[in-house]
């Protein structure tokens, strides 16, 4: 049987944990061969009072809890060094498996596909009626997309819910540490296995999760849009100059050159965003388009704009 250390971060989670934990609890896999490794990053909450709680009764349960805020990679690179066991599974603090076969379901993908990566699917709450949910279940549902599920593009990679052997993940050096905001360490760490040759496949449904993700509102996500196009796409940019060409939407919104190969497309893209935004924030606040097949472009439509922002901020 294989063994399985699952690595959670943990920030101000005291909503969700406890309902990750007993999940994991009621896994239909070997307890003497899984662990959970829980690191907190400087929670403010009552989460390491209530992961304590686990560890008392739980001799799989391990917490460990940094002095200060460290961020997402660090937090996440603090855990595979503590995991004892062959596969990493990487697991948010507030995704809660949909089933008892969660591990296995893990497990089993390895045990078919050496040298691969292991993508389970993000589901919002089927209870959820907020349209943005909708739209955010829409995009990061990977069984909604159109695409090669045993092959996946390494864009698709998400560390809510990852596996991976710890040999490979030493050997590709863990995740970036340079990365403070949301959004970019699991495209570049997909980026960097990619070039190494790893397959990204999707593990069965049985391996899928529920996101509870109930501090994101639509203008959060603006912001940490904002955010990923300042900060992170310059480094990432740096790091892997040719990246930008696998970046279908977000290539368009990038500065203009003369001599730019797409001159012509980002001309009229970022002209439609910049005038015509106050019209597809008409249609979000009023609810127009939410339940059609335009609502995801109407979505994207409004959200590069605030990508746009971030690149003004870059040329500043």
């Amino acid at each position: 049987m294989m063994s399985v250390s699952i690595v959670i971060p943990v920030y101000n989670a005291e909503q969700t944990i406890g309902m990750t934990l007993d999940k994991l609890l009621e896994q239909n896999y070997d307890k003497h061969y899984y662990e959970v490794i829980l690191v907190d990053d400087g929670s403010k909450d009552q989460s390491i009072s209530i992961i304590k709680d686990y560890v008392k009764k739980y001799s799989n349960i391990k917490l460990y809890v940094n002095s200060k805020n460290q961020g997402r990679s660090k937090t996440r690179n603090k855990g595979i060094l503590y995991a004892c066991n062959e596969l990493l599974l990487f697991l948010d603090s507030d995704c809660i498996p949909k089933t008892k076969n969660f591990i296995k379901s893990h497990v089993e993908f390895h045990n078919k596909r050496k040298n691969s990566i292991g993508i389970g699917s993000v589901y919002f709450p089927e209870t959820s009626q907020n349209p943005f949910d909708k739209f955010r279940d829409n995009r990061e549902n990977i069984r909604n997309r159109r695409v090669n599920h045993a092959n996946l593009d390494f864009v698709f990679l998400t560390t809510a819910n990852m596996s991976i052997s710890k040999k490979n993940m030493l050997d590709l050096g863990g995740f970036d540490e340079e990365f403070k905001y949301w959004g970019a360490e699991d495209i570049e760490l997909g980026y960097r296995a990619f070039k190494k040759h790893l397959i990204i496949g999707m593990v069965d449904t049985e391996g899928d999760v529920y996101h509870y993700d109930e501090r994101v509102d639509l203008e959060t996500y603006t912001s940490r849009i904002f955010n990923f196009s300042k900060y992170n796409i310059p480094i990432l940019l740096k790091k892997h100059p040719d990246i930008i060409n696998y970046f279908n939407n977000y290539k368009l919104l990038e500065p203009i050159s003369l001599f730019d190969k797409y001159l012509i497309k980002k001309i009229v893209i970022q002209l439609i965003i910049k005038n015509f935004h106050f019209i597809f924030a008409w249609f979000i606040n009023n609810g127009w388009f939410i339940n059609s097949k335009y609502s995801t472009s109407v979505y994207k439509l409004y959200l590069a704009k605030f990508y746009l922002q971030g690149v003004k901020e870059r040329l500043v």
